[in-house]
């Protein structure tokens, strides 16, 4: 019996005793839309995550970018890369901002 298999097989009777439920990991599809016929630009999902709002004094904690194949119609076909980083800001985070962004 393969582990996944296994694991399948254990969710199951997890679920059936009515005690637990179980939610299965997300798996992020290869492609979205199949529509070979549109024209596919690209685009990133940028996100950053800062010590503060001032852009002289505060830092950058965390950079997410996600690029991605989408069609002038706005229908993503694909995701094609994700990135995401954080840095020492070299500076104490403040409580405020550990509430926000849920770093610490």
């Amino acid at each position: 019996m393969t582990e996944s298999i296994r694991l399948q097989h254990m969710a199951e009777i997890l679920g059936k005793s009515g005690k637990y439920r179980v939610i299965e990991q997300y798996q992020k599809p290869r492609c979205y839309h199949l529509d070979d016929n549109a024209q596919k630009l690209i685009g990133i999902f940028l996100d950053v995550e800062t010590t503060g709002l001032d852009h002289i004094q505060d830092k950058i904690i965390e950079l997410g970018m996600v690029c991605f194949e989408y069609s002038e119609d706005g229908r993503i076909f694909r995701i094609i890369d994700e990135f995401s980083q954080y840095q020492d800001p070299g500076i104490p985070i403040s409580p405020m901002i550990t509430e926000l962004t849920g770093i610490s």
